[in-house]
């Protein structure tokens, strides 16, 4: 068995997908579906979201959490919603981002980092506007620490902001869009 845990926030949780799945979720529907294997064994998702985490709370719960085991293979980390909507500083998010990744490290083969999708809907209101300058410097943050780690980053197809239905969360087919675009991106890069 290889073990991909994803990490994250309500965007890893699944909040608001109206079938009470989440990304985690249909990622396993799909290596389930095409038979999907890496170096022979069989691949288990793991849903390690909590709805309103920040970057600072995923770094407390890393020492809960992640223990060592031959079989993980993956950590996949979409965090910085909450951070951006709570106006987290700059700084604060990239050490924490920087401290989550040299630990991940330790218990993982691969860390695969995503862009956070920006905040977007009908009546968007104005701080969700200002989260999204923020978001907007944590995918800097993002692509400078992937770089200094050489560890992947994804970005998220554009079409996923259609899929919105509350600024922030998904319906299903925005959930079932970031898996797709995950399970991609897992077959470019281990098949």
């Amino acid at each position: 068995m290889k073990i991909i845990n994803c990490f994250g926030d309500s965007l890893t949780f699944g909040a608001r997908d109206q079938y009470g799945l989440s990304y985690p979720s249909y990622l396993q529907h799909i290596l389930d579906r095409k038979k999907f294997k890496l170096d022979n064994k069989n691949i288990i998702i793991k849903n390690s979201g909590i709805n309103g985490n920040t970057s600072s709370d995923l770094l407390r719960r890393l020492s809960n959490e992640f223990f060592f085991n031959n079989d993980n293979f993956l950590l996949i980390i979409l965090i910085g919603s909450n951070d951006a909507a709570k106006k987290i500083p700059n700084n604060i998010y990239e050490n924490n981002l920087n401290s989550i990744i040299k630990l991940s490290k330790n218990f993982y083969e691969n860390v695969l980092i995503c862009e956070i999708p920006f905040m977007n809907g009908i009546g968007l209101p104005t701080y969700h506007n200002k989260s999204n300058n923020y978001i907007k410097s944590y995918n800097s943050i993002i692509s400078k620490i992937s770089k200094i780690y050489n560890i992947d980053k994804i970005k998220f197809d554009q079409n996923l902001s259609k899929y919105i239905i509350d600024t922030v969360h998904y319906n299903n087919k925005g959930y079932q869009l970031i898996a797709k675009n995950i399970f991609e991106f897992i077959k470019s890069k281990y098949i």
